[in-house]
């Protein structure tokens, strides 16, 4: 008995090492790469941009000085190289059932000022279990591409067709299951770092901080041959103020506005030739560098503001040919739909009085007011703009790792008035007119 005993002991002392023994490891393979990228950028005029104008938006609205000349009508040019990358793939590495890879990629970076700095672009991890013959499961976890915005178009612009196609990379947990071949789900909790909401203190995680709830994306795949369509929502609700004063006392504040923007993508390649699409229809997107917003509708009491979200309709098609000469072409179309409810100021008695009335001057002066852009939160403060579009063909030639390639961006955007809002939908609808920026690029680039 006692003899038995002791060997159940032994079973039981031995028995973690006897199943690590026979969970064997493959190790991981390490693969650097990079590149040296120059950019030369050429405008027409002043433009909403970033890293030194390299990461291009949209044209900024006219500024007629007191003669009535447009100040943002410049020329402007520039040269850098600060767009340079270096990164690490870790690949192959198995455990058992398990396998894993990780990626960690760091390039330069220009927030403020003329330094370049390095930054980190990309560290994550992804974890993969078999399930059956064909189904599967993985997880990634760490700062990649938002699940929006991996499918990009081939332009050699730096923004990759933002603002029309979503640009964010976040601190994300995604999981995903393959039940059969071809087709997977994805459900992902997104933390915002870089990219970041709009609000009563201007651009600030504080307002997911204290939401206390992450962006959640849900979507499904397809893919089959050269096809590939993604369909998918993503929902985000956060708090545009969590404290408050009421009579000289701190409050906390119940402020909460939760948007949800679904998005179509759909690519078919075949040979030298690719096609690729793409549609969002956003809710206050401005975090994924969409031209979106939201703003004030009501103030209900000191501890409690209600919120309305913009709607916009963001597109672009992408065509592609070739391998060592490329052709390129983009088309991309935005357009601005207005907030879902009345802005703040509104006074529906006052506009229906006016309807009755029978004057359509009196119900343009009900509808509408002067702007207090304290009370909008929208993208690059550009509330004005009402729709913008882009046509962008470039040609690239590769050879080798070199690549030499030549952009032509035409990008227009119409705004209204800076001076009276519509406070039924948030629109500036008065004094709509277009402006127009021509950008050229080259780029030469190394890759290693």
């Amino acid at each position: 008995m006692r003899r038995s005993f002791f060997t159940v002991l032994l079973v039981l002392e031995l028995m973690p090492a006897l199943m690590h023994a026979q969970e064997k490891s493959v190790a991981p393979t390490y693969k650097v790469y990079g590149f040296i990228r120059n950019y030369f950028a050429f405008d027409t005029r002043e433009s909403e941009a970033g890293t030194l104008d390299l990461l291009y938006f949209l044209p900024k609205d006219q500024n007629l000085n007191l003669v009535g000349d447009d100040m943002n009508s410049q020329n402007s040019f520039r040269f850098l190289a600060l767009t340079s990358r270096v990164g690490l793939d870790v690949l192959g590495y198995q455990h058992g059932s398990m396998t894993a890879s990780a990626k960690v990629e760091a390039d330069f970076y220009c927030m403020n000022g003329n330094t370049a700095t390095l930054r980190v672009r990309q560290a994550y991890m992804n974890l993969g279990w078999k399930l059956g013959k064909e189904s599967s499961l993985g997880l990634k976890m760490g700062q990649a591409w938002h699940p929006m915005g991996v499918d990009m178009p081939d332009v050699l612009a730096l923004a990759v067709g933002a603002p029309f196609s979503p640009f964010n990379r976040s601190p994300q947990v995604n999981l995903e299951y393959k039940p059969i071949n071809g087709l997977s789900f994805n459900l992902a909790g997104i933390w915002q770092m870089q990219y970041l909401s709009n609000g009563p203190s201007g651009n600030s995680a504080d307002y997911m901080k204290y939401s206390g709830i992450p962006e959640i994306y849900a979507g499904v795949n397809y893919t089959s041959g050269g096809l590939l369509m993604r369909l998918g929502a993503d929902m985000l609700s956060i708090k545009p103020r969590y404290r408050s004063t009421y009579s000289g006392t701190v409050i906390r504040a119940a402020d909460r506005i939760t948007t949800v923007s679904p998005f179509f993508y759909a690519q078919y390649k075949k040979n030298d030739f690719t096609v690729k699409a793409k549609t969002v229809l956003a809710q206050g997107g401005e975090h994924l560098n969409l031209m979106s917003g939201y703003a004030l509708s009501s103030k209900d009491n000191q501890a409690k503001w209600s919120y309305t979200p913009y709607t916009t309709s963001s597109s672009w098609v992408n065509l592609t040919y070739g391998k060592e000469y490329q052709g390129v072409l983009l088309l991309g179309y935005m357009k601005n739909f207005g907030t879902t409810k009345p802005i703040l100021g509104y006074n529906e008695e006052l506009i229906l009085f006016a309807q009755l009335y029978g004057d359509e001057t009196a119900v343009i002066a009900a509808s509408h007011s002067e702007v207090d852009k304290s009370v909008i939160y929208f993208n690059k403060s550009a509330w004005n703009l009402n729709q913008m579009f882009r046509v962008a063909p470039n040609f690239l030639y590769n050879y080798g790792k070199f690549t030499l390639g030549i952009e032509y961006e035409l990008t227009g955007a119409q705004y209204g008035s800076k001076k009276l809002i519509n406070l039924v939908n948030g629109l500036a609808d008065i004094d709509r007119h277009w402006v127009l920026n021509n950008r050229v690029t080259v780029m030469t680039k190394l890759a290693f």
